[in-house]
């Protein structure tokens, strides 16, 4: 109580529920057991040295204040707080509820990166309801506007209970593994002799097309997330003879729609060589997605995502990704020197960042400048006009990237 803002758990029962538990209910136990874990998350937040501190500081303050005959101030801070739950103790156990799920890195329960996201659902479902949606209060400075957030779980009791919460599970986060370019060229050696053999269905052979244009574009161009999926099938058929006659064969990729952290929508087009100096043969592939685009009628008319299924639709990213490791797995069986037999590639490896971090690992092993590695990776904002926002046609920003060409090649030139 000195230094937590802490109430014992029947004071809490009764507080939630407005009644005493009972000691023959299991939901009630149940109950008392959730509420008991968030008080010693509570307990968590402070470490103890500083609990003990706190605790002789009162007892010497207590000490002298017996000695002089005064009451302090701070005593009247100790009382039973009032009936009901505006701090937010809800929402706690119904964190504690969720972590008990299977998650995504551990079978036995989710992160706590997974289960603060209740807080975020709770502040947001606060901040829109008809009460504090209108609310007009709030501080401003300049250009800068500052509401009054007055959202149970913004209380002082459940930062104190979150930072416990995350001292006590910790955040661990598994990142992407690189893809080096060994195991790409095995992919697409792989693709490549499954799309020759006559006996491949031409839905399969579509199949491959997709998933290898992908995968040569995302990692030739050190995309991440969603971004490879904003490719634009018109513009794509449109520029795709464009550089064939270049000493490189560069291929222009032409991205459209809404980026991530910016406002509105863009265009904006990645310069590629045909051909790496590994051998990703990049054209080739791009070439063959334009074909298949051209035979569904998806090269004029409305516009639409390069990456698509069959009825215009863009590939969901899961399906993407479940043949992404597929061929991983098949590299695995065949060639464990590049990826061991005891790795699990489905935990490992996505194309969301395993693209973006290869590309740059084996960028740096080529030893690239780090100007040019920044230049690619962050593209967005060092793309023509200054990084300026905005919906640029296609064609003027065709003939801005070709001033500056060799720039945009000399990243994917030596990949």
């Amino acid at each position: 109580m000195l230094c937590s803002p802490f109430q014992c758990d029947r004071c809490w029962f009764i507080n939630l529920t407005n009644r005493e538990p009972r000691e023959q209910s299991a939901s009630d136990l149940r109950l008392k057991a959730y509420i008991r874990r968030v008080n010693l998350d509570i307990l968590w937040s402070r470490e103890s040295s500083t609990v003990e501190k706190t605790m002789n500081l009162y007892n010497k303050a207590r000490e002298f204040a017996n000695t002089m005959g005064v009451r302090m101030n701070l005593d009247s801070t100790i009382s039973a707080w009032p009936l009901g739950d505006g701090v937010g103790f809800s929402e706690a156990i119904v964190m504690l509820r969720y972590s008990l799920e299977k998650g995504n890195n551990a079978k036995s329960h989710c992160q706590f990166d997974t289960i603060r996201k209740v807080r975020a659902l709770s502040t947001n479902m606060h901040e829109s309801s008809a009460k504090n949606g209108a609310s007009a209060m709030s501080f401003r400075s300049g250009p800068h506007c500052v509401n009054l957030a007055t959202c149970p779980t913004d209380s002082i009791f459940f930062r104190a209970f979150l930072k416990g919460c995350q001292h006590r599970m910790g955040s661990i986060t598994i990142q992407d593994t690189a893809l080096s370019v060994q195991i790409l060229m095995k992919i697409l050696d792989q693709y490549e002799a499954e799309f020759s053999l006559t006996s491949t269905p031409v839905g399969r052979r579509r199949d491959i097309v997709m998933i290898s244009s992908y995968l040569v574009m995302g990692f030739c161009c050190g995309l991440r997330g969603n971004e490879p999926f904003l490719m634009e099938a018109t513009a794509l058929c449109e520029y795709i003879d464009k550089g064939k006659l270049h000493e490189d064969s560069y291929v222009c990729l032409p991205l459209m729609g809404r980026f991530k952290n910016e406002d509105g929508e863009r265009n904006v087009i990645r310069f590629v060589v045909g051909k790496t100096a590994s051998g990703i043969p990049v054209r080739r592939w791009i070439e063959r997605l334009v074909g298949v685009l051209r035979s569904e009628g998806k090269d004029k008319g409305n516009l639409g995502p390069a990456f698509c299924v069959p009825n215009g639709n863009v590939i969901a990213y899961r399906n993407m990704d479940g043949e992404f490791h597929r061929a991983l797995q098949q590299v695995q069986e065949g060639h464990p020197e590049l990826i061991s037999w005891d790795l699990v590639v489905g935990e490992l490896y996505h194309i969301n960042r395993s693209l973006r971090k290869g590309v740059t690992t084996r960028a740096t092993e080529l030893k690239l400048s780090q100007t040019i590695i920044d230049m690619n990776n962050r593209w967005r904002t060092l793309q023509t006009n200054l990084g300026k926002k905005g919906l640029y046609k296609m064609s003027q920003l065709y003939l801005d990237g070709v001033q500056v060409l060799e720039t945009y090649l000399a990243f994917n030139r030596d990949l």
